[in-house]
């Protein structure tokens, strides 16, 4: 399993939050300077780990931090998004 979420400001990553199973079930790369929930969220997953080793808790980690940063999670009301096409506009 893998999921990245991360933000970027006028271009540029402010922060990455990464994890990949396949290199170690307890995976997680941070780059840059998360929002301040990841040091919460990220406690909270990993005392959870003990309770079942079926599920990967640590996936959950940058789930949970986009989802606090954007008011939503990717999985929940797809059918209700509304998507705009964003362009480009010459600087003014």
């Amino acid at each position: 399993m893998f999921v990245s979420a991360a933000a970027f400001n006028d271009a540029t990553l402010s922060w990455r939050i990464v994890h990949d199973a396949q290199q170690a079930h307890d995976h997680l790369a941070v780059e840059g300077k998360p929002p301040e929930s990841l040091v919460r969220i990220q406690a909270e997953q990993l005392a959870r780990v003990g309770d079942d080793r079926e599920v990967d808790f640590v996936f959950e980690i940058p789930v949970r931090v986009a989802q606090e940063v954007v008011g939503f999670r990717h999985e929940e009301g797809a059918s209700t998004w509304a998507f705009g096409v964003l362009r480009q506009v010459a600087p003014g």
